[in-house]
């Protein structure tokens, strides 16, 4: 192989390398380059191709020039940045759900310590402190929230902001306020603005000092102008260092090491007259890329594709009975690869809008109607709960109203136009294994060959001063079912709640073809009492007779926690019983969009033969006519299940 040949590529862009070989690239050659994390919220893995061609991009080589003055450590100006990722905050004004402490008074001060080191601290002690911070409740008051911030015993400022907002406090520190070991950052919520209460979250904060540039993790990343830096705190002798200046990258010739008297080596590094970027590795700090063959996919936009399947590998061969079942109704399957998906529409890297771009480009060249998407998700992406979650097809992710800003919004896929009306019927199997997979398949199947239609409509308790919404609402699907169904009602106004379960769950049993809910829910539970819950899931026996689940509250279908299913979720891959299909949303939604929804999504199941997924995407187009802009519903209101499923009678 001739080295000269020899490219390497980032999403289509050249990527500078320097090669490190004779004519031929062989035994002790290798290509050297600054890699860069993914900007993926899934992953931070980056992919790069490997190619031979013509002309490939070659990063600099500086020539090495020799000191003018004695080298001395060098001291710059650095950023240093702490807090962890700790917890998830689905209304997170900032572009990061994470962030590091929940901090919350009601009528007496609280505070909240933080401790630091600065063990390279140069100069006299003087700062920046940066603290980001965002607000968890919006109250009356103007503004409603408000931190004291005290370093080392010293009150250094004070922030008050309002809402749900991002606040980003920034904090001179003056001389001797800063320390090389020890510092205590104190915010002290003094819950004196008159609320009941205050929540502020901490997403992290930061230190701007004069820094001494030392090697941590065997690798120095630092920003200066001088004729050298001399770089302690290396392993090794085997120094790489690299400058980039005015976006132009090169490799610095002249990089010497020696052993330093205290143990370790120290580098000195040639530097620049002007101000640059200096990235130096150690032998530890260097990384060997994971080596794959680069996927050759048959093409993603040949063949038939009116109903088009986005799997995980794992579960592909598994879905085999519901694609013939699906083909055999007449329909045109393709089944696509996620891995596929991201080789041609990401250059290999995990990314949702990869999936999205596909799905679009199939419904332009294949007629794509109905997208089914097999794989559980998890918001938690880069592990920081370390409970082990692992997404196999990941979410979109938007705000559906001023609370939830990070819904995960699979309608969002299918939303052609990007007018926040979906335009193709979508589903999702949130399978975790092939077990799962098997199940929901079978339930599936087992749903179009089961006997006469019936429906179970459940109506929450109505709150206190409150028109019986729920009530009506649930009248209002009944009527709009057509004659094809039988109708049994449950409604906790009218019903003992002891009663109402025992109904319910016998309902379910007994393979009720549609179970609708309205009312209030969270995550785990139908109504505050509940008349239904995770646990019950566990109890029910109807596999060979499933239901198909329509709920019109909140959060019955989120699918993306790390700690623990949604009653949705469950319903759905509990190989017992339960489901073959969920619908309900995956955040809070209007209770006046939802139950427009109900009303006009019940007239579609009233059609003969009608798809699932049919159904919804014309009930959302009819609500988008009625009430426009209704996103938590439009995005938020998610089909678990397979959109083709036939559910008229």
């Amino acid at each position: 192989m001739i080295a000269a040949r020899l490219g390497l590529a980032s999403r289509g862009a050249p990527v500078p390398t320097y090669v490190a070989s004779g004519p031929a690239f062989g035994p002790g050659s290798f290509v050297e380059f600054v890699g860069t994390a993914a900007d993926s919220a899934c992953t931070r893995e980056n992919a790069y191709r490997l190619t031979v061609g013509d002309s490939p991009a070659r990063v600099a080589v500086a020539a090495a020039r020799a000191p003018r003055a004695p080298v001395r450590t060098a001291v710059v100006t650095a950023v240093l940045r702490f807090g962890k990722k700790r917890e998830y905050a689905f209304s997170s004004p900032t572009p990061d759900p994470w962030f590091d402490t929940r901090m919350m008074v009601t009528t007496a001060p609280g505070e909240w310590a933080f401790a630091f080191d600065l063990p390279d601290l140069a100069g006299d002690g003087a700062g920046t402190l940066t603290i980001d911070l965002f607000g968890g409740i919006a109250l009356p008051a103007a503004p409603d929230h408000h931190v004291e911030v005290l370093l080392n015993g010293a009150k250094v400022g004070d922030a008050r902001f309002d809402g749900l907002s991002a606040h980003r406090a920034v904090i001179p520190v003056p001389p001797g306020g800063l320390r090389a070991t020890g510092n205590r950052l104190v915010l002290r919520l003094p819950a004196d603005l008159g609320t009941p209460f205050d929540i502020v979250h901490l997403q992290g904060y930061a230190v701007t000092c004069r820094h001494t540039v030392r090697a941590a993790g065997d690798a120095a990343d630092f920003t200066g102008a001088a004729p050298s830096f001399h770089v302690p705190g290396f392993t090794s002798g085997g120094i790489v260092a690299y400058r980039e200046a005015g976006g132009r990258l090169a490799r610095l010739a002249g990089v010497r090491a020696r052993a330093a008297a205290g143990g370790g080596w120290v580098a000195e590094v040639p530097g620049a007259r002007g101000e640059a970027r200096y990235l130096v590795a150690g032998a530890e700090a260097i990384s060997t890329p994971r080596l794959v063959a680069a996927r050759r996919p048959a093409s993603l936009l040949d063949g038939p594709g009116q109903y088009l399947v986005i799997s995980h590998p794992d579960f592909i061969e598994a879905l085999a009975p519901l694609l013939a079942a699906r083909a055999a109704q007449g329909l045109g399957v393709k089944v696509a690869d996620v891995r596929d998906v991201y080789a041609a529409y990401s250059s290999g890297i995990v990314d949702p809008k990869a999936i999205r771009d596909y799905i679009a480009a199939a419904a332009r060249s294949l007629g794509t109607e109905y997208v089914l998407l097999v794989g559980g998700d998890t918001y938690d992406y880069l592990g920081y709960t370390g409970t082990g979650a692992r997404s196999f097809i990941p979410s979109l992710y938007a705000a559906t109203d001023e609370i939830v800003r990070f819904a995960p919004v699979d309608p969002a896929f299918a939303d052609l136009d990007r007018d926040g009306v979906p335009d193709l019927a979508i589903g999702r199997l949130p399978v975790r294994s092939r077990e799962e997979v098997d199940a929901v398949v079978a339930k599936t199947l087992a749903y179009e060959s089961g006997a006469a239609r019936s429906a179970v409509l459940v109506a929450d308790r109505s709150q206190a001063g409150e028109a019986p919404w729920n009530l009506k609402v649930s009248e209002e699907v009944a009527a709009r079912l057509g004659p094809g169904w039988r109708r049994e009602r449950i409604y906790l106004d009218e019903t003992p709640l002891a009663t109402a379960r025992e109904l319910l769950l016998s309902a379910i049993r007994g393979g009720a073809a549609l179970v609708t809910f309205v009312g209030h829910s969270g995550p785990s539970s139908w109504s505050q009492d509940p008349v239904l819950s995770l646990a019950d899931v566990g109890t029910l026996t109807n596999a060979d007779r499933p239901t198909v689940v329509a709920q019109w509250a909140c959060w019955n279908t989120y699918f993306v926690s790390p700690l623990s299913d949604s009653i949705g979720v469950a319903l759905l891959v509990s190989p017992c019983g339960g489901a073959a299909a969920v619908l309900g949303t995956t955040s809070l939604a209007s209770d006046t969009a939802q139950r427009t929804l109900a009303s006009l999504f019940a007239r579609e199941l009233s059609s003969p033969n009608a798809r699932l997924g049919t159904a919804v995407l014309a009930a959302k187009r009819a609500l988008a006519f009625e009430r426009p802009g209704a996103t938590s519903v439009q995005l938020g209101w998610t089909l678990l299940g397979d959109p083709t499923l036939v559910v008229g009678p």
